[in-house]
């Protein structure tokens, strides 16, 4: 599956290298899933996401390795990628936070993958400015459980989490200072899945 969606992404691009797959909900968490979520994003130019969900759909269909939406599920959102960061950029800078904000505002496409052996399964792409890449792997890994604890505790030390960026005096990409910045025990995708496990 990687290798299918890295040949795609390399097709409608033209590029090859820099482009960054991360496996998220219970698939990380080591839990039966009926779907596969992928975060897809590039390591330095998000550039290139921009207007990518469409062609990537039309290619993947067209290679007959995504059911079309006309003959089964498929959901695909474009182009709202520039006036949602734009929209996040103002609630950071007006203090506004959203407790139950989710990151449908980002390009995706949730369709039905058809394996070479004709076997389909359910995808949800998620299209991540690398700006938002560090926290949308936190909150797309989940569980729920953890994601509340989580904005909880970022609350009592003056934060706002969700799931796609800690808001406060804080800027990083990377996984694990988010964590260090809340002072709080990085639990791995596979220990999030009982509530006892999630304590910080």
């Amino acid at each position: 599956m990687n290798q299918f969606l890295l040949e795609s992404l390399a097709a409608v691009t033209g590029v090859s290298n820099g482009w960054k797959l991360q496996l998220v909900g219970g698939g990380r968490r080591s839990s039966a899933v009926h779907d596969v979520d992928y975060l897809v994003g590039h390591e330095s130019d998000d550039s290139l996401l921009v207007g990518l969900v469409g062609r990537l759909y039309s290619s993947m269909v067209a290679a007959g390795r995504v059911v079309a939406e006309d003959e089964g599920f498929c959901r695909v959102q474009r182009d709202r990628m520039p006036t949602y960061k734009e929209k996040a950029r103002m609630d950071v800078l007006l203090g506004r936070f959203d407790s139950n904000h989710q990151m449908d505002h980002y390009d995706h496409l949730w369709c039905i993958h058809v394996s070479p052996a004709g076997r389909r399964r359910r995808w949800d792409l998620m299209f991540i400015p690398s700006s938002y890449w560090a926290m949308a792997v936190v909150g797309w890994s989940g569980s729920k459980q953890y994601l509340r604890f989580m904005r909880q505790h970022a609350g009592n030390c003056g934060m706002k989490a969700r799931m796609d960026v800690l808001l406060g005096r804080f800027d990083s990409n990377h996984q694990m200072d988010h964590y260090d910045h809340l002072w709080c025990i990085h639990v791995s995708p596979a220990g999030r899945r009982r509530r006892w496990d999630l304590m910080f």
